[in-house]
């Protein structure tokens, strides 16, 4: 939790704006529709929430997000949690999404709540809703006008004065290379692409950024090294080689030590029934 920079919320919902799921007479499309389930719903996504915003100290946006149309679950929720955060957390539009025009939804009093979700069941405190200012920095999908499931995303961010001071970034730095004597870092001597480019003005340099080795001298060094490669490889062939034919030796010697036994085996049962 330590090291946590931003959280992505997804709680569990009734995903009443998954249309592929349900029928429209299967579940009602009224935002501000109310009833047991949903509060139960909205009470755990309020602790959920509540533990992103709370519990993480390093923490400075979360993003919560819902499949839900429900008023309930989506500015409900997020009214309460930055009511019960004080002032240490405030709702910010996505910029990725400045273009979507469709935002939160606005309480308004019981009476004029909307007729449907009214008589459902209103809201148990119709004035804790976001404000107008509030409810333009959540995002909201409609699948009856915007051709796909319906969604909701509120996302919250700590406020300058209350983000907590961060460690500074490390300092470490890689260790200086101790290389034995007549080892030499690879400089690209060996780059011969920009040799004839730069053969004037290698000619006039006093001082090589790296060892300088003469196609002669690789011409000379290029047998030894390629002798010494190939015993390497030869003498590593053999040892394998060696410990590979003792494996095999030694299981080839255990498979006829039990195909003796065997054979005594059925000797003994057959010299019995004979007698």
């Amino acid at each position: 939790s330590q090291k946590v920079r931003a959280i992505l919320l997804d709680p569990s919902c009734s995903g009443s704006g998954m249309t592929t799921n349900h029928t429209e007479k299967s579940v009602s499309r009224d935002p501000f529709f109310c009833d047991d389930r949903i509060k139960s719903l909205s009470d755990f996504q309020y602790k959920a929430l509540l533990h992103a915003t709370t519990n993480f100290p390093l923490v400075n946006r979360v993003v919560y997000s819902t499949c839900s149309l429900y008023f309930q679950e989506n500015e409900g929720v997020v009214k309460r949690v930055l009511e019960a955060t004080g002032s240490e957390w405030k709702l910010v539009a996505p910029k990725c999404l400045d273009s979507w025009q469709r935002r939160g939804l606005v309480m308004e009093d019981e009476d004029e709540s909307g007729e449907e979700g009214a008589n459902i069941d209103p809201m148990p405190s119709p004035h804790n809703g976001l404000t107008p200012d509030q409810a333009k920095c959540c995002i909201r999908v409609d699948p009856n006008h915007d051709a796909t499931n319906g969604f909701f995303v509120a996302c919250l961010e700590r406020k300058n004065d209350n983000v907590k001071k961060r460690k500074p970034h490390s300092t470490w730095k890689a260790p200086i290379a101790n290389l034995p004597g007549g080892l030499e870092l690879y400089r690209n001597e060996f780059d011969h692409s920009h040799k004839e480019g730069n053969a004037a003005n290698e000619e006039g340099n006093v001082a090589t950024k790296g060892p300088v080795i003469s196609v002669k001298d690789e011409e000379t060094n290029a047998p030894k090294r390629g002798k010494r490669k190939a015993e390497a490889i030869v003498s590593s062939e053999k040892s394998s080689n060696s410990g590979l034919s003792s494996k095999k030796r030694a299981k080839k010697l255990e498979w006829k030590r039990q195909q003796r036994l065997k054979k005594e085996e059925r000797l003994k049962r057959k010299q019995a029934k004979e007698t």
